[in-house]
């Protein structure tokens, strides 16, 4: 993730003519930002505002990359795509999410602690209704069939 991300992301999450449902929540108190050096955006913002951080780490401060957004548009969102130190190996549509670690040796995180804890992650979709069927009336609780 670079600089010209961040701002490629704010740029197009305020600009009306996007239409993004992240726009909603920053557009009354943020107005733009711009990227400064290497590692420093800095926030424009409109009028003060103490929950700016907050918002930022949601949502509407989730950074997609410009040039995966160029290539795949609005179908963005079935085409992972990220960084850190999972890559994506397959997604089977309402069961599962599957990556593996990545093999870098510039890793912060030590690679033996990494392999052990996070060598695959599988990330299952649990359908209550399916799930509530299969356990029957009485061996749910309330709670959850209310869901």
């Amino acid at each position: 993730m670079t600089n010209p991300w961040v701002k490629w992301n704010i740029d197009f999450m305020l600009d009306p003519a996007n239409n993004s449902p992240q726009g909603k929540q920053p557009s009354p108190f943020l107005a733009s930002c711009e990227a400064q050096g290497p590692t420093t955006v800095v926030f424009h913002l409109k009028r003060p505002y103490a929950g700016v951080m907050g918002v930022l780490v949601e949502r509407p401060g989730f950074i997609v990359s410009p040039a995966a957004w160029q290539k795949y548009g609005k179908d963005l969102g079935r085409h992972p795509v990220g960084s850190g130190m999972h890559q994506f190996v397959e997604w089977m549509s309402d069961d599962h999410v599957t990556d593996k670690m990545l093999d870098d040796a510039n890793s912060t995180c030590d690679r033996n602690v990494r392999k052990q804890l996070y060598a695959k992650i599988e990330q299952q979709v649990i359908d209550v209704g399916a799930r509530r069927a299969a356990a029957g009336p009485l061996s749910l609780p309330v709670a959850a069939a209310a869901c």
